[in-house]
């Protein structure tokens, strides 16, 4: 019976997953093609409060959609921004049991026999999982729990949206099945809990050592596949800091942040794909907590240095070399209609921040123009490509612009920037 009962909600979750895709999809095209749907704050504020229920209820990949939106969309408006943030931190939860099972399940034992305490409601739950407090070994620990069958679910979710990449790449340079196959990759490590407490493990026992930035300690001993057991790490969420904290300390928080990201890439070779707001946590004094490290993507030698040259081109100015670079990073699809001019011009202004030897505020104007260019408006579109290992980039650089202008402070980033290209690349041990 219950078989039954699963197998029609898989049904239903795969209508569901068609329809919104389709309505995405139809969204785009029409942007694809030049067509504007104007709305009024009424419609769109509406259109959040539908988004949310939907979003809400069905948890997976699309409810990640919905947590995209609510920081990447610039053209919303205040009121239905500030709905779709909803989504960041709170999901509709599992009841007890089925987070018992779950943990039993992974961990071979009773929650009783696991831990000395345990709350049964969590604190918090998002598109994946959810997460409880407990006490382990007298320390408080925070406890993230998979929903059961969430996997099944996203690989369900995946073939449909993967294949409306497909269709609204046609006619492009970009291999649609290349690129749905690094989402799935991508998506699907997340579902394996045990992968990503070995990465914060490895992470945290570097980034730990350096000041302002914080890892919770993970306890291996009570992580599997579906349950991961960290430090419980006291913080204020994005959305009130942002509200509360005084200009210093957001700045403080904002330079920890964008050096944690350009390290991470240039000097360790990795960077987290999911930057929405719900993964900090913020200290009083600016210090930052770092959560969530499932959706990370590592990359091979020759690619880092090919990145790390194109970036030293433009810091340098030096258009010849930026060509070289760009065309080694396998972004020339063709080479005789590519406009060079254009391309040069959009990279130095999505390098702006980084170029500026003064204080620069991040704002969502250049977060939108920065999305309408690479997108929307980009006259390379039809003659580019999109390597693969890129995919999560462009969601990493618009999430952190987003992140950065929300915390609406001036800071001087293009000293840090600079070094973090020019470091010399040091693998974290143990990252994968």
């Amino acid at each position: 019976m219950q078989d039954d009962t699963d197998r029609k909600s898989l049904r239903k979750r795969s209508w569901n997953t068609t329809k919104l895709a389709a309505r995405l999809g139809f969204a785009a095209a029409t942007r694809a093609i030049g067509l504007e749907l104007p709305q009024s704050n009424e419609q769109a504020v509406a259109k959040a409060v539908a988004l949310v229920n939907q979003f809400d209820g069905m948890k997976g990949l699309m409810l990640k959609f919905g947590q995209m939106g609510s920081y990447l969309n610039t053209g919303l408006p205040p009121e239905a921004q500030k709905i779709l943030a909803s989504l960041q931190s709170a999901a509709t939860a599992m009841p007890y049991a089925a987070v018992a099972g779950q943990i039993e399940s992974s961990l071979g034992a009773p929650v009783s026999e696991l831990f000395e305490q345990f709350e049964t409601d969590a604190f918090a739950a998002a598109s994946i999982g959810q997460v409880h407090r407990a006490q382990l070994r007298n320390t408080p620990v925070a406890v993230k729990v998979q929903y059961p069958g969430i996997q099944t679910l996203i690989e369900n979710d995946l073939n449909n949206v993967g294949l409306f990449a497909q269709l609204l790449l046609m006619g492009s340079k970009m291999d649609g099945a290349a690129l749905a196959g690094e989402l799935s990759q991508r998506l699907l490590e997340e579902c394996d809990y045990q992968l990503e407490a070995q990465r914060q493990q490895a992470i945290g026992a570097v980034w730990n050592r350096l000041p302002g930035r914080v890892v919770p300690r993970v306890f291996i001993d009570r992580c599997g596949h579906q349950v991961i057991t960290s430090s419980f790490e006291a913080g204020t969420g994005f959305a009130d800091y942002c509200a509360q904290a005084d200009a210093a300390t957001r700045r403080n928080s904002s330079l920890i942040i964008f050096e944690a990201v350009f390290e991470g890439i240039f000097r360790h070779g990795f960077f987290n794909g999911d930057p929405h707001p719900g993964n900090f946590l913020f200290r009083d004094n600016g210090d930052v907590v770092f959560l969530d490290f499932g959706c990370l993507r590592t990359f091979d030698d020759d690619f880092l240095q090919a990145w790390k040259s194109m970036a030293q081109a433009v810091l340098d100015n030096n258009e010849r070399r930026f060509r070289e670079a760009h065309t080694a990073m396998g972004f020339v699809a063709n080479a005789k209609k590519f406009d060079w001019e254009f391309q040069w011009s959009m990279v130095r202004f999505l390098y702006e921040p980084f170029l500026s030897t003064r204080p620069y505020r991040y704002n969502k104007q250049y977060v939108q123009t920065n999305y309408e260019r690479l997108i929307w408006k980009n006259r390379n579109r039809w003659h580019m490509t999109l390597p693969p290992n890129q995919l999560f980039v462009n969601r990493l650089q618009w999430g952190l612009a987003s992140v950065l202008a929300d915390l609406n402070v001036e800071a001087v980033y293009c000293d840090i920037f600079r070094a973090a290209v020019e470091a010399r690349v040091e693998r974290i041990p143990g990252l994968r």
